[in-house]
Formats: C-alpha cells, sequence, structure tokens
C-alpha cells in the first residue's frame, strides 16, 4: 500500500457530472485495499483510539462473527446447570457453579467489547488477535462441559492474545495512551498467572469457590484501577452508543438460548397425536420472554451512557446481574419444556411434576419455578438499582417480583406446568402495560420511558 492509503482518512472527490462536486471525508473504512475474492481488506491501519462521538457506529461484522462463540459457550453454562436441575444436584452447590461458569464466560467477552469500541481498526491483525479470542474461548465452552482443566487453558490462548495483538499494540501505535494500554496488559497477565495458581492448588471446595469470588473480584477491578491511575488525558475512551448496541447483542443472544433450550425441552406433536400441553407452555414461555426483552430494550442505555459519563462503570459491570439471570432462566425454560413430556398421558403423570421415564432422572417443578422466578426478580431489581431510577419504579418491579415467587412457592403442586407459566406471564405483562401507559412522560436526566 502507498503512503497515502496508509492514512486513516481519505478523500473521495465525486466525478464532474456528479450531483455534487464537494469532497467526501471518509473513515479507515473507506481507504483503498486490495480486494480478495471480491471484498475488501484492510491490510494494515494504525491502531489509534477512534471517535467516541462517530456518528452511526453499530457493531461490525467481525464482532459479530465473534458473539457466535458466545453462543455456543452459553449453550454449554445453560445446558449444564439445567442438568444439575434435572439430575436432582444441591441448588446451592449447582447455583454456585453456574455462576462461575457464566462469568468465566461474561468475562472473556466483556474485555473484548471495551477494548473494541476504542480501537476496532478491523485490519489482518486485528483479525487475527479476534481469531484467538474466538478460539479460547470454544476451548473454554468445551471445558465446562467435558474437562475443567481445559477452562484455564482456553484462559491463557484468550488472554494471550488480548495482551500481544491487542493492548501491546494499542500502547506501541497509540502513544497518547501508551501507560493506560500498558496497564491493562500487565494487570491482565498477572491476573492471569493467579488463575493458572489457584485452578492448579485448589483442592478442596472451599478453596475453589474462596479463590473464584478473589480473583473474579480482581479481574474485574483491574480495568477500573488502569484507567483511574492514568492522568485523564491519557485514558480511553468508549463510544456510548456502540457500547450499547454491543450489550444489547449479548441479551438477545442469552434470550435466544432460552428460545433454543425451550425448542430442545418440547414436543409439540408425538406420534399420534398433538400435545396440548407442550403447546400451551411454550406459547407462554415465549410470551415471557417476549415481555422480558420488551422491557429490556425500552431502557435507552445508550443514551444514559452518553449523558452519564458516571455510571459507565456501573451499567458495565451492573449487566452481569441482567445476564446471568436470564441464563439462569434458560435453564428453567429448559426444565418446564422436559416436564410437559412428563404430562403426556403416556409418560403416566397427571400433572408433569416429574419426568418418570427414567429412575435416574428426576425432575422437579418446583426447582424450576423458583429459578424462573428469581431471574425475574433479578432482572427487575438489576434494572432500577444500576440506573438509580426513581425509587417508585424499585417498588413497582419488587411488587411483582414478590408475587412471581408467591406464585412459584404455592402454584407448582396445584396446576399444570403451562398453568404455571400463563400465572407467570401476569405480573410480567402488567409490568410492561404499566411502563407503556404510565410512563410516556420522561424520566428526569435519561430522556426516554425507563423499566
Amino acid at each position: 500500500m502507498s503512503g497515502t492509503n496508509m492514512n486513516r482518512y481519505t478523500v473521495d472527490v465525486k466525478p464532474r457530472n456528479s450531483l455534487s462536486s464537494m469532497p467526501k471525508l471518509a473513515t479507515f473504512k473507506d481507504q483503498e485495499a486490495p480486494s480478495w475474492l471480491g471484498g475488501r481488506v484492510t491490510i494494515y491501519a494504525p491502531m489509534v483510539m477512534r471517535d467516541p462521538k462517530e456518528p452511526h457506529r453499530v457493531s461490525s461484522a467481525l464482532e459479530k462473527l465473534f458473539d457466535l462463540t458466545l453462543v455456543v459457550a452459553l449453550s454449554a453454562v445453560s445446558t449444564q446447570f439445567a442438568t444439575n436441575i434435572q439430575y436432582g444436584g444441591d441448588m446451592s452447590t449447582s447455583f454456585t457453579m453456574f455462576l462461575i461458569s457464566f462469568f468465566t464466560i461474561w468475562n472473556t467477552w466483556f474485555p473484548y467489547v471495551w477494548f473494541a469500541t476504542t480501537y476496532d481498526v478491523d485490519d489482518v491483525l486485528y483479525r487475527v488477535g479476534t481469531f484467538g479470542e474466538m478460539v479460547g474461548i470454544l476451548m473454554i465452552s468445551d471445558g465446562i462441559a467435558h474437562n475443567i482443566t481445559e477452562v484455564v487453558v482456553g484462559y491463557i490462548v484468550l488472554r494471550f492474545f488480548h495482551a500481544v495483538f491487542f493492548r501491546l499494540r494499542a500502547a506501541y501505535e497509540d502513544p497518547a495512551r501508551r501507560a493506560v494500554n500498558l496497564k491493562h496488559s500487565i494487570l491482565s497477565t498477572l491476573v492471569m498467572v493467579c488463575w493458572y495458581f489457584q485452578q492448579s492448588f485448589s483442592s478442596t471446595y472451599v478453596s475453589q469457590v474462596g479463590g473464584f469470588a478473589v480473583l473474579a473480584c480482581c479481574d474485574l477491578a483491574y480495568p477500573y484501577v488502569a484507567q483511574r491511575s492514568t492522568a485523564p488525558a491519557g485514558r480511553t475512551k468508549y463510544h456510548a452508543h456502540h457500547v450499547s448496541d454491543r450489550y444489547s447483542e449479548f441479551t438477545t443472544m442469552v434470550f435466544g438460548e432460552s428460545i433454543l433450550s425451550l425448542s430442545h425441552a418440547t414436543v409439540l406433536k408425538s406420534a399420534t397425536a398433538f400435545n396440548g400441553e407442550a403447546i400451551s407452555t411454550c406459547i407462554a414461555s415465549m410470551v415471557l420472554l417476549f415481555v422480558l426483552w420488551w422491557i429490556y430494550v425500552l431502557v435507552p442505555f445508550g443514551q444514559i451512557l452518553h449523558d452519564n459519563p458516571t455510571l459507565t462503570y456501573v451499567v458495565a459491570y451492573g449487566h452481569f446481574f441482567i445476564h446471568a439471570p436470564l441464563a439462569a432462566f434458560a435453564s428453567g425454560i429448559y426444565i418446564m419444556g422436559l416436564a410437559t413430556q412428563a404430562g403426556d398421558s403416556s409418560h403416566g403423570s397427571s400433572h408433569g411434576r416429574r419426568l418418570d421415564g427414567d429412575d435416574t432422572l428426576a425432575i422437579s417443578v418446583d426447582t424450576a419455578a423458583y429459578v424462573i422466578s428469581m431471574s425475574i426478580t433479578m432482572l427487575f431489581v438489576s434494572i432500577p438499582l444500576i440506573l438509580s431510577l426513581p425509587h417508585k419504579i424499585l417498588l413497582r418491579n419488587a411488587l411483582a417480583s414478590v408475587v412471581l415467587n408467591v406464585i412459584a412457592a404455592t402454584a407448582p403442586g396445584h396446576v399444570t406446568v403451562s398453568t404455571l407459566m400463563w400465572l407467570f406471564c401476569l405480573p410480567v405483562v402488567a409490568v410492561l402495560g404499566i411502563v407503556l401507559m404510565t410512563y410516556r412522560k420522561t424520566v428526569p436526566g435519561l430522556g426516554s420511558p425507563s423499566t
């Protein structure tokens, strides 16, 4: 490439016979580059900070490809949790292992999002770094499903590519923010080494969980430490609407896992007839899922981050308490779907509270109901707390959550699975209705309806 093509910006002058002969300012995406297989490929672009106010910025095709590895990982986590519930494992242990597995996956996505919003140049080296991270995530996913030691190896692979291809490269090519990128790289590597020793030398359940909790806090803290210990002029900046778009996409992926779980668990038609219980449960589950999605997307996270930069870390980390419950929700939906098979007369259970086809397999709708109600409760309570919304919004959501938990505690022994799911829909749909009808006026400082 010539020296001109190495520039981040180029000027494209339209021909005289065009409607306008005014020069057009183009981003690095528009620069001339070799054309391979009919597509434009940027061999190299300087890794300098992108404009945090760049108009019309959304997720790139590479970011969407990266997200596909998270789909596989989320499926592994959800399946693991559902399996533990199916076989009557201790609930506290199962829930703890679910949180550990989900955080491991979520923490592979989190650094990539915040680096990409600042430095996504989408050239060959950047794509190689992304590819390496994708390989690491797939290794972690396989480890969650089969061998926990593979999780550590995948984590090392992922952090190596993130440190070398991303942070160290940014430190070299963006001198103004060299210090903060070096801090990110060094602290990330130190935490990675600690993860290795924690996994290698923790011999008891208590030491594993305790060590994980400490290192998880360190992993979440080091980006904050790296930023805050750097002078304001040398800190990296983010694109509020791009970050919001990325978080929304992850949320959609978790909702997608619920749909996948429901599809895998339910059999709508046997060899002889349709299963009315399964059909009703599917519809109720989809209504519940759709309303929860609707409630989430009503929150203008992009505008909130743009107008309130002080909420950056709260929104960034607080989304864990939105995403994790939704992943658990997918496991609960899966159990409910399986239970509808027991509701068929051929399985000998009138209410489908347990699947008795195999003596070693017992599925408790009571437990699944608890998982679903608590997942929605976490979602309802987390959003107002993260955004410091008015207390009346938190109170309204808390009241709906109380109703959900009362239903989960009292209804499973007296109603069918489908009826239970429809009962869950009532308070959730009521919350959406109140939001749509009552909060047409803007909440001060947010600029649009909130939940």
